[in-house]
């Protein structure tokens, strides 16, 4: 859900926390997510992330609370040894989902976050505005993450013009 709504990095998501989640009146969705993106740390310094009503609800019925806040952790309520657990686990939980036909094939978690970025282009998002989304300074990984959604928009340009056509 973190990966998918709100765009953020497997190394990010282990470590997000509930006191990272903070109201903003002055928001659109009225909370954000306050984070630093693990992988671009020396670059981007704090990132003030509207979090979508999706995740929000999500967030809301959770069950598991720990002390700590952290938010992705284990079924037992445990944290994650590393990223790379996490990952694995939830890459194996994917393709339990995938095998009862509950997601389309092949979904991964920086898929996810690859969809997170496609829907902003697909809803007018610059390449800018979607690296700036995804938590990266470069706005060419902005267009890295959306390059299919440029190629899907010119097939449909192209069947445009000749839908009229005999």
């Amino acid at each position: 859900m973190i990966a998918r709504y709100a765009g953020l990095r497997g190394q990010t998501i282990v470590s997000i926390n509930r006191k990272q989640f903070e109201d903003h009146p002055d928001g659109p969705t009225g909370k954000a997510v306050r984070y630093t993106p693990r992988k671009n740390r020396k670059k981007v310094k704090s990132i003030l992330l509207p979090v979508m009503p999706e995740l929000q609800a999500f967030l809301a019925d959770l069950k598991v609370q720990r002390a700590d806040g952290l938010i992705a952790v284990r079924d037992n309520g445990s944290a994650w040894p590393s990223e790379k657990e996490m990952q694995t686990r939830v890459s194996h939980w994917l393709r339990d989902q995938e095998r009862k036909g509950l997601i389309g094939a092949g979904t991964t978690l920086h898929g996810l976050r690859v969809s997170y970025a496609a829907w902003w282009k697909r809803n007018g998002a610059s390449d800018e505005e979607v690296a700036n989304l995804i938590g990266d300074k470069s706005e060419a990984m902005g267009k890295h993450y959306t390059r299919h959604v440029e190629a899907e928009q010119n097939i449909i340009r192209a069947f445009s013009r000749i839908k009229d056509k005999p």
